[in-house]
């Protein structure tokens, strides 16, 4: 962190990993945005033969509706993984400059 270009590569590390977090935090976003849809959808074609309850309940059960599912979880570990790797790199930076504070101030003492 001595020199503009370190600056510079640690704020393009930090864009690029705030990036891959927001753009994994849209993914679950959409995710689950289609698995309410996709409920939604179920529910009125299951309502047409059932009880409301009986179609809740044939909704939740369907096929389609539990591989949706599978996927946002995948989507969240993702999210998940990613975020941790954001807030670390943070820490990082917070780390780096506490760093080289305490050395600037060690050398204005003449320690």
């Amino acid at each position: 962190m001595n020199t503009l270009q370190e600056l510079n590569e640690l704020k393009e590390e930090t864009r690029i990993l705030s990036k891959n977090a927001r753009d994994a935090k849209a993914g679950v976003d959409s995710l689950l945005r289609q698995r309410e849809r996709l409920k939604a959808r179920l529910f009125n074609k299951h309502r047409f033969n059932a009880t409301v309850k009986d179609a809740e309940m044939k909704a939740k059960a369907d096929e389609e509706l539990m591989m949706l599912d599978e996927k946002i979880e995948k989507a969240e570990l993702e999210f998940g993984n990613k975020w941790a790797e954001y807030e670390a790199h943070k820490i990082h930076i917070e780390l780096l400059r506490s760093y080289h504070s305490t050395k600037r101030a060690e050398l204005q003492q003449g320690i």
